[in-house]
Order: structure tokens, then C-alpha cells, then sequence
């Protein structure tokens, strides 16, 4: 097993390739890059991307990158934490006491039912489907509504 420094990802393929180099300056191409079940990404284009590459009985024809990562794009974490990130700025980042999901874009959840079992609380306006209407909007519609003669009192929300 060794560093190299990868110049190029071929992230198109069914097993993602790369171009690597080697500690000699010898550059090797169509280096496969092996990934678990159910995790995959692609490190952006950077001066600084590294990889582990291992070697079959020390041929250098037979190698594949196990790892591919960027010392200037790695997210810092305190100890026993974990984090997904990407270049841009997002992040679900399981933090000692949380879960931080973090995007400079916006989050959309992909479900037929958005289950919350605690509160939900919410800084900003919380609105209808369409956005037409917020909760403080729909709140000022009910309580200006008036009962004529129903026997109804006006109930503030």
C-alpha cells in the first residue's frame, strides 16, 4: 500500500477510475476505485487530492485506490464525531449532542409522510404548499374572523 496523488475521475463509469501518480512521477491510468455498498462520492478537482493505492504481490499493473480524499477540503470534527460534506458547504454532521444538517441551499425531503415525534420549531415562516400563506398569515385570518349571531366566541390562536 501507498500514497499517490490523483490527477483525474472518471466518476461515469461503473466502478469510478482514476488517473494517479505514482512515487516515481510515473502516471497510471485507469486505476479502479473501490467504494462500500451505499456510499459514494467524487472529490472535486484539487491540486492536494491524495489516494491510498494498494498493489497485487507488488504489481504495479494490478493496483486500486481504497481511499480518495483532500487535505483542503476535509471538514474538521471534534473526537467520536462523523460527518458527510461536500465541497459546497453541506453537511449532515452527527455532532456530540445533535444532528446538524447543514446546506447553503435548500433541504428537500423526498416522502410521501414527514413524521416529527418532538416539536417542531422554526425561525423563519412556516408555509401552506403552494407558499402562498404562512402560518403567521393563516393565524391573522382566524383570529379577525367573527362569528355574527352563532353563539361561537372569536377563540385567539
Amino acid at each position: 500500500m501507498f500514497r499517490t496523488v490523483v490527477k483525474m475521475i472518471f466518476p461515469d463509469k461503473p466502478m469510478q477510475t482514476t488517473q494517479v501518480i505514482l512515487d516515481d512521477g510515473t502516471p497510471k491510468d485507469d486505476v479502479e476505485y473501490y467504494e462500500p455498498y451505499g456510499i459514494t462520492s467524487s472529490c472535486p478537482d484539487d491540486d492536494e487530492r491524495e489516494s491510498l493505492t494498494l498493489t497485487f504481490d507488488d504489481d504495479i499493473s494490478q493496483c486500486v485506490n481504497i481511499m480518495v480524499g483532500s487535505r483542503k477540503l476535509r471538514m474538521a470534527v471534534d473526537k467520536g464525531e462523523v460527518a458527510l460534506y461536500d465541497d459546497m458547504g453541506q453537511a449532515v454532521h452527527l455532532k456530540r449532542d445533535m444532528l446538524l444538517l447543514k446546506s447553503p441551499n435548500k433541504v428537500e425531503v423526498d416522502a410521501p409522510t414527514l413524521h416529527c415525534t418532538g416539536d417542531i420549531v422554526a425561525d423563519g415562516q412556516v408555509k401552506d404548499a403552494g407558499g402562498a400563506k404562512s402560518m403567521s398569515g393563516m393565524r391573522g385570518t382566524f383570529n379577525s374572523h367573527t362569528n355574527d349571531g352563532a353563539g361561537l366566541s372569536n377563540g385567539q390562536m
